[in-house]
C-alpha cells in the first residue's frame, strides 16, 4: 500500500499553520511565567468563560508545544483543504472546549485540585486529529508523524516521573508506549507507516491508562474530552453533509 505523500503546496493548510504561528508566538512572548496561565488558563473553580478558550494557546515548556503543534500540522496537512477552514478552526474550538469541561469533571471526579490552571492545546488538537481520522480512517501516513510526538510525550513525561521518584511508573509507561510504538511501525505495514486511526485510538488508551496512575499534570480527562469533541464534529458534519 502506498504511503501518502504530503502537497504543502497543494494543500497548504492555512488555519492550522496560523494556529501554530499563533500558540508560538505566546509561548515565546509568556514563556513559564505563570502570571499568565493563572489569568488565560482554564481554572474549574471559576467561572471565566474566556478562559475555555483562551488556555489553548498557552504551553508550560518547549516539550509540550512542540508535541501539540506537531500533531496540529499533521492534521491540517491532511484534512484542512477538503472541510475547509472554517469547520477545521470550528472542530479545533469546539475540542478544546469539550476538553475544559472534562478536565474539570475530571478533577472533581479523582479528587485533583480544581484551583490549578489548565492550559495547552492537547485536547483541540486531538480533536482535529480524530476528525481527521474519521474521516480517512486508512490513510496511511509515514510513522515519523508518530514516534515524534511519541518521543516529546515520553520525554516528558520522564523528565515529570524522575523528578518526583515515580521510577516504576516510569518503567511501565516506557515499556507500554514502546510495544504500542513498535507495534505501530512494524506490524501494521513493512514500509514503517501506520493508518491514521490509529493515532487517536493511541493517544485514547494512553489517556485512559494515565487515568489510572492519577498524575495530576496530565489531563487525561482533558484528553479523553477532546477527542469526543472530535468525533462530535464528525457527527455533526457528516449530519448535515458539510463535506
Amino acid at each position: 500500500m502506498v504511503v501518502m505523500e504530503i502537497s504543502v503546496t497543494k494543500n497548504f493548510p492555512f488555519t492550522a499553520y496560523l494556529l501554530v504561528v499563533i500558540t508560538v508566538s505566546v509561548f515565546f512572548f509568556t514563556g513559564e511565567n505563570t502570571e499568565y496561565f493563572n489569568i488565560y488558563g482554564f481554572v474549574p473553580a471559576f467561572f471565566r468563560p474566556y478562559t475555555f478558550f483562551s488556555y489553548i494557546f498557552f504551553h508550560r515548556d518547549f516539550v509540550h508545544l512542540m508535541f501539540n503543534m506537531t500533531l496540529l500540522l499533521v492534521a491540517g496537512l491532511l484534512v484542512e483543504k477538503s472541510i475547509g477552514r472554517l469547520y477545521f478552526l470550528l472542530t479545533y474550538l469546539f475540542s478544546g472546549f469539550v476538553s475544559a469541561i472534562f478536565d474539570g469533571f475530571g478533577r472533581v471526579l479523582l479528587d485533583f485540585s480544581i484551583y490549578s490552571p489548565l492550559i495547552g492545546a492537547s485536547g483541540a488538537v486531538l480533536g482535529v486529529l480524530t476528525l481527521t481520522a474519521l474521516l480517512k480512517p486508512f490513510e496511511r501516513i509515514p510513522s515519523l508523524f508518530l514516534v515524534i510526538p511519541l518521543f516529546f510525550l515520553l520525554l516528558k513525561f520522564t523528565i515529570l516521573l524522575a523528578k518526583s521518584g515515580m521510577l516504576i511508573l516510569l518503567a511501565f509507561l516506557i515499556l507500554i508506549s514502546s510495544i504500542m510504538g513498535v507495534f505501530a511501525s512494524f506490524i501494521f505495514s513493512s514500509k514503517h507507516s501506520v493508518p491514521l486511526i490509529f493515532l487517536p485510538v493511541y493517544y485514547l488508551l494512553f489517556s485512559l491508562c494515565m487515568t489510572f496512575i492519577k498524575i495530576q499534570t496530565f489531563s487525561s480527562f482533558g484528553h479523553i474530552g477532546g477527542i469526543l469533541g472530535g468525533f462530535f464534529c464528525f457527527l455533526l458534519f457528516s449530519l448535515f453533509s458539510l463535506f
